[in-house]
């Protein structure tokens, strides 16, 4: 009887979609008895997820619907991922090497810690996206849209991120040494310790960008919008800034050493607390002999900008 009973319940939770293989990893180790336990009521099943073995190796899933699949572990290294929808999918330690994921969806997917080397992602969606600590060396994503992604930790050193919308998007402490970010709008985007050395940002909005302690050293800044943005502690040394707008920024302890200002935008009060040395290039505007008087050096060759004394108006009685 009882065994009759048991079959009976296998059955009506497979009539339900109950997924017939769910692969064995250590984020799973009922795997293949996943069905099993499913029918002994001991988990619910929300849904039915995408069948998919783990090693999908140059697999052709051109335009596939894979919305709130889970993934994990999975090996997609050199497949065709094109147009493909992930979005909402769980997507941790996924392997996307050399994948081709041009125009694909990642909705509020998960790709912790994903490996997306020297893979192609140009004109994706990465709206809301989970992605800390991902490894995107090489890859290429431009004109991608990843507005409010959580890319913390992430490295995109040598990387194409030219275009990209990442308004709002967080990049703490993520390498993008010697990635290509021309003309990308990464305006509130929040860069605090990000590495960012030999790295192109022309024409980049970082309009209120937190870029505190980030380390932009031999970067191309040219044109770029950096109007109040914040740059507390920021090594630029040797950066060229020429073009660019930093009227409202807070440079208190940037270092601009040799760095390029000779057509940079900005005010007087802009440069309160700002580090220089004398290999710095300041446009025809600042008054050098000024400067020097309103400086301070502090360590051998190196000179700060004394902030301007604030005027303290008492009312009286």
């Amino acid at each position: 009887m009882q065994n009759s009973s048991f079959a009976a319940r296998l059955l009506v939770a497979l009539a339900r979609n109950v997924p017939p293989y769910v692969p064995t990893n250590r984020h799973n180790p009922g795997g293949r008895f996943w069905p099993l336990v499913a029918a002994l009521g001991r988990k619910p099943i929300s849904q039915a997820r995408p069948h998919v073995p783990e090693d999908m190796t140059k697999a052709n899933l051109a335009g596939a619907k894979l919305r709130g699949g889970k993934f994990i572990d999975h090996d997609f290294t050199g497949a065709d991922l094109s147009g493909a929808d992930m979005s909402h999918a769980d997507l941790r330690w996924v392997n996307f090497t050399d994948a081709d994921l041009n125009r694909a969806k990642f909705t509020s997917a998960e790709l912790f810690e994903a490996k997306l080397i020297r893979a192609r992602l140009a004109n994706s969606y990465l709206g809301d996206v989970k992605a800390k600590k991902i490894d995107a060396t090489g890859a290429d994503l431009q004109n991608a849209d990843l507005p409010d992604a959580d890319l913390g930790g992430a490295l995109f050193a040598g990387a194409r991120l030219a275009e990209v919308k990442a308004r709002g998007a967080n990049l703490r402490w993520t390498d993008l040494t010697g990635a290509n970010l021309d003309g990308a709008d990464l305006m509130d985007a929040i860069l605090v310790g990000a590495r960012a050395e030999d790295a192109q940002f022309r024409g980049t909005n970082l309009g209120g960008a937190d870029l505190d302690g980030a380390l932009l050293r031999h970067a191309v800044l040219r044109d770029a919008n950096l109007v109040q943005a914040s740059l507390k502690g920021a090594d630029l040394t040797g950066a060229d800034l020429g073009g660019a707008v930093l009227r409202g920024a807070r440079l208190i302890d940037a270092q601009v050493d040799g760095a390029d200002l000779r057509t940079s935008l900005f005010s007087d009060e802009d440069l309160e607390g700002v580090i220089w040395t004398a290999g710095t290039r300041w446009p025809p505007s600042v008054d050098i002999a000024d400067l020097w008087a309103k400086s301070d050096e502090f360590s051998p060759g190196l000179f700060r900008v004394r902030p301007e004394p604030v005027e303290n108006s008492v009312a009286l009685a």
